[in-house]
């Protein structure tokens, strides 16, 4: 099941879904959950769903946030694999394939990624983003921590539906909710990358868009610490796992809350 939550992404919808039916690998639903869009995206959409039957395209009368749709994809999700797409993003045409083999052979890991890049940098390998998130559960939580910056390419790989059914989601949209989720399935398995294929981030995404900090303060504190309620939600996680020593459970909610002094004085 592959969940695309969109909301006026009339310029880039059409080569994004593309990417998408073109896949090696077929066997798939493509949800499409229309924001409420106010552009050409309805047209574009049932256009395109009229001409492949694995699409249910799905308009909604009244706006949502962001971060209500991806979870609302997600509901609607029947397949035991899960991806979530976004509407200016695209990927190889063996993505899907080659991480749902890697998901096949590897009963350890909960999720599976490709190499990422923004769009304009698929030819300069360098550039690539090919980190896993593996080892013990600290290990794959402090890498994540260290990582997390750069793991927009893991946030968009494919999943195994059960872990992502499990997480329990704020009420509220906090800055970084992707985090929140990778961070939740790391708890019950790895998330490994394999060297093929390739996911390419377009640059107007969510991470990018104008107010994408201040819909997601609330309050002075949120002013104060961007990431306080991303952190609040994480450790109320951590606390429950027993695959952490207490010991280390401290030193994962430092990097919590370092998280927002890293944000306020980044130099990229």
């Amino acid at each position: 099941s592959i969940g695309l939550p969109i909301f006026n992404g009339a310029a880039t919808i059409d080569r994004s879904i593309a990417t998408i039916l073109n896949q090696t690998y077929t066997d798939f639903e493509l949800i499409i959950s229309d924001n409420k869009s106010g552009d050409d995206t309805e047209d574009i959409c049932r256009d395109i769903a009229r001409h492949d039957s694995r699409i249910c395209y799905i308009r909604h009368n009244d706006h949502m946030s962001g971060f209500e749709n991806f979870k609302y994809v997600l509901e609607q999700a029947s397949a035991e694999i899960f991806m979530w797409h976004a509407c200016d993003d695209y990927r190889s045409t063996n993505y899907i394939e080659e991480n749902y083999k890697n998901l096949l052979m590897r009963g350890d890991c909960v999720g599976s990624a490709s190499p990422n890049c923004f769009d304009d940098q698929e030819k300069d390998c360098d550039r690539w983003v090919r980190f896993s998130l593996e080892g013990s559960t600290y290990v794959r939580m402090r890498t994540f921590m260290d990582n997390a910056f750069s793991s927009h390419g893991i946030f968009y790989g494919l999943f195994r539906r059960a872990p992502l059914q499990m997480i329990t989601w704020p009420v509220r949209q906090p800055l970084g909710f992707d985090w929140g989720i990778i961070a939740s399935v790391l708890l019950e398995g790895s998330i490994a990358r394999i060297d093929r294929g390739l996911f390419v981030s377009g640059r107007g995404g969510i991470s990018q868009a104008p107010g994408r900090i201040s819909r997601c303060q609330y309050n002075v504190l949120d002013g104060v610490f961007p990431f306080q309620r991303y952190a609040r939600w994480v450790f109320r996680v951590l606390r429950g796992c027993d695959q952490i020593t207490v010991a280390e459970k401290l030193l994962l909610a430092r990097e919590l809350w370092r998280l927002n002094w890293r944000y306020k004085f980044r130099s990229d």
